[in-house]
């Protein structure tokens, strides 16, 4: 066993920096945390078009206006955008409320 000696003031000083690093690293985590908590909030709230395709496991881009136009899904379109965004909860809603049982 090897032993380390440390004059005090020495000591207190190592003490105080780590606490310092650790306070700093802590502060880094929590905020890189709330970055991505709010990233996977935005995220997975609404999907993309060729997403909203994927979930539904469709290819045709014909179906899922016809799940739009009979109020199926739930989306979002900007005014004065073509862009049109879907809500994934009602994506699943949607495949849950078609299962089929045998």
């Amino acid at each position: 066993m090897e032993v380390i000696v440390f004059e005090k003031d020495t000591y207190y000083k190592m003490i105080s920096e780590m606490k310092k690093e650790m306070k700093e690293a802590v502060k880094e985590a929590k905020l890189e945390a709330l970055k991505l908590a709010k990233k996977d909030d935005r995220e997975s709230q609404w999907v993309s078009k060729k997403d909203a395709m994927a979930v539904l496991m469709i290819k045709s881009s014909v179906t899922l206006q016809k799940l739009r136009d009979t109020m199926q899904i739930t989306f979002s379109q900007a005014e004065n955008s073509k862009t049109i965004i879907y809500n994934k909860q009602s994506l699943f809603d949607y495949i849950n409320s078609n299962i089929v049982t045998m």
